[in-house]
């Protein structure tokens, strides 16, 4: 029985030496007010509120709507917020520390390596003004029928390098971000990335994925509408006419010219894989974005609003495939199935588009190239670009 003890004692020992954390456990706390609240927030003094220590290795309560409005830091490598909805408010109600430039949002950013942040609702999920953060998997689910998804002035960043700083990981390697929404998926004014992959899929409605600042704050051509930059405008018009004269430009003019907005939204990542997937539209509208490998831009129903979008996939793999499966979906009369007017596209690879079926009887527009720039390549025997509306049946405007 002595020996027994000993080894006891020692072993007790080891673990105190060692500082083995106690495994903690999700939250399930859940006031029973208004259908069922849990807001985490601090000082928590309301009855529906907790301290975010209380929610630092999760929460699981589907039966619960949880509202986080101040950050969380995680406890382990893998984090899972469970709820029956999800709304993440900024800005956080207790300030966040260094590193710099110290983010004001609701920061979950997990620094663990091989770290997992996963936010799974039932009814919705909303992040405005929130920073969600992993070294390797962001994952956001919303599982009920319809079941949103709604994203604004936040960061959603899986890289192996990502911090609590203001864009802290962006450009990293590795990392795989995913949302999947039963109904409509939209992040607008937002940053975002996954290193490896980025997927954004909307099982029974829309994808609108707004971002303006490109991979590195891109800079959009000054000349051409909706970016004419006040130096353009004021020496030329807007739309300009050319030839005009700059005359003498002062440096702040110069830098209106070609250098973006440092405050822009920042949107890059999928070394591996980058898809957009949507049972009904699919809206790109001026964006800016970059991409290494093929990108998959796909509806079901349609369309794919795609005016002004500017596209950019300079590495070696880099290929473009933009397809409406049946374009039964909604299409406004000055729109198309696929609408690329305006857009940029310089691919070192293939670009594939095409409207597979459901083509609008002509004179209606099936795809729609007008003033599109389109640069693609890559080996034989699908080098360069292919169009295609419903065989040839569809009308293809523009170039």
């Amino acid at each position: 029985m002595k020996t027994l003890w000993s080894i006891a004692l020692v072993g007790f020992a080891l673990l105190i030496g060692t500082r083995v954390p106690a495994e903690a456990a999700a939250s399930t706390f859940c006031f029973p007010g208004n259908g069922g609240t849990a807001v985490v927030t601090s000082p928590a003094v309301a009855p529906n509120e907790i301290e975010p220590a209380a929610v630092s290795d999760g929460y699981n309560n589907n039966t619960c709507a949880l509202t986080i409005k101040t950050s969380i830091t995680p406890a382990d490598a893998s984090v899972t917020f469970n709820a029956k909805s999800i709304t993440v408010q900024g800005p956080s109600v207790v300030p966040n520390g260094p590193p710099a430039p110290i983010s004001t949002n609701v920061v979950i950013v997990n620094t663990f390596a091989n770290s997992t942040v996963i936010l799974q609702a039932v009814d919705f999920v909303k992040i405005d003004q929130g920073s969600i953060k992993a070294t390797k998997n962001v994952t956001i689910k919303c599982t009920a029928p319809n079941c949103p998804v709604d994203v604004t002035a936040s960061e959603l960043i899986a890289t192996e390098t990502v911090t609590t700083a203001v864009n802290g990981g962006f450009g990293g390697p590795g990392g795989n971000l995913t949302v999947t929404a039963n109904g409509n998926f939209s992040i607008t004014t937002s940053t975002f990335t996954g290193g490896l992959k980025v997927k954004f899929t909307s099982l029974n409605g829309s994808v609108t994925a707004i971002c303006t600042g490109g991979g590195a704050g891109a800079c959009k051509d000054p000349t051409i509408p909706p970016f004419v930059s006040a130096t353009i405008s004021a020496k030329c018009g807007n739309p300009p006419v050319f030839p005009c004269n700059l005359g003498t430009l002062s440096e702040a003019e110069v830098k209106n010219i070609c250098i973006p907005n440092p405050n822009q939204p920042l949107c890059d990542g999928g070394s591996a894989e980058k898809d957009f997937i949507a049972a009904g539209e699919i809206n790109l509208e001026n964006s800016s974005l970059t991409t290494q490998r093929h990108i998959v831009i796909q509806s079901d129903a349609g369309p794919i609003n795609a005016q002004g979008f500017d596209l950019t996939a300079t590495g070696p793999d880099g290929a473009l495939t933009m397809l409406v499966k049946n374009c039964t979906g909604t299409v406004p009369p000055a729109h198309a199935c696929i609408d690329l007017r305006n857009a940029i596209l310089d691919v070192v690879g293939p670009i594939n588009i095409k409207v597979a079926g459901g083509c609008p009887a002509g004179p209606a527009i099936s795809i729609d190239l007008t003033g599109a720039t389109l640069k693609g390549g890559g080996p034989l025997p699908i080098a360069g670009v292919v169009v295609n509306a419903c065989n040839g049946a569809g009308v293809i405007a523009g170039p």
